[in-house]
């Protein structure tokens, strides 16, 4: 099942600076199908680890220069390695022990000599979570990458649809469902003598006169029950002028069908 998962063996290292025990870990592991490696110390293993890192770490807790605890707390302190699931394995059994293996971040324990059945259960549990969990994380980065993707490809669209409506040659408004207005091409704000930045947020009130604004709420209401309407309104320019347009209106609807501008 873990292979089928993370599409290789699962890489089990052990690490002792006994070559009995060593052998004596591959042996009972031997039937399991897992790529087995050795290292004779705490350097060593440190080496392997940050050369192809392991599925899981059987770690001996006593070796001289560099100890398992150490060992341990180096690996779960880089990001790259703290997800690897160790196994300190050592002959205390007492809580002091265990203790100090779970502060160096240790997941589990075998006391030795090392029970071949209890062996083979614990080391598979774990590496079965921790097949899980790297699946999850990388179906997640996968999500979140397509996410990403889609996001900016409508990010392109949106922009090349804008320029398209800014350079055209009518005038294109767009308001909300409160009668605000979000957008404004340049040929628009140009008729009416204002510039685009003056008329994002206001109210296309503040452009109409009194016949204008009666025409226009009458046709936003007719909007909101899904007509395209054609009217002739007359606008104040901000000179104070008049202009007559003829407004062709269409509403904008969202996802779910409902007006949204």
């Amino acid at each position: 099942m873990t292979s089928r998962i993370t599409g290789h063996p699962p890489r089990v290292l052990i690490v002792d600076d006994e070559p009995n025990n060593c052998r004596l870990l591959e042996v009972m592991l031997a039937s399991e199908g897992y790529a087995l490696q050795i290292a004779a110390n705490g350097p060593d293993a440190l080496a392997l680890v940050a050369l192809e890192p392991p599925d899981l770490i059987l770690l001996d807790v006593m070796m001289p220069g560099m100890d398992g605890y150490t060992v341990a707390t180096a690996i779960k302190a880089n990001l790259a390695t703290k997800t690897i699931p160790i196994i300190m394995v050592t002959v205390r059994d007492d809580r002091e022990a265990k203790m100090l293996g779970l502060r160096a971040g240790a997941e589990d324990f075998l006391s030795k000599p090392v029970d071949r059945a209890e062996l083979c259960v614990r080391v598979r549990n774990l590496l079965r979570l921790k097949a899980y969990g790297d699946y999850h994380d990388k179906y997640g980065q996968l999500l979140e990458s397509e996410v990403g993707s889609r996001t900016l490809e409508l990010i392109d669209i949106q922009a090349r649809y804008r320029r398209i409506v800014d350079t055209a040659g009518e005038g294109v408004w767009e308001i909300d469902a409160q009668g605000i207005t979000t957008f404004v091409n340049a040929r628009m704000a140009m008729m009416l003598g204002y510039e685009v930045r003056e008329m994002i947020g206001q109210s296309p009130m503040e452009v109409l006169d009194e016949e204008g604004i009666r025409a226009f709420l009458a046709n936003l209401e007719q909007m909101r029950a899904h007509h395209t309407q054609q009217l002739e309104v007359r606008f104040r320019r901000k000179d104070g002028t008049a202009l007559w347009v003829l407004l062709g209106t269409s509403p904008i609807l969202d996802s779910g069908g409902h007006y949204a501008g």
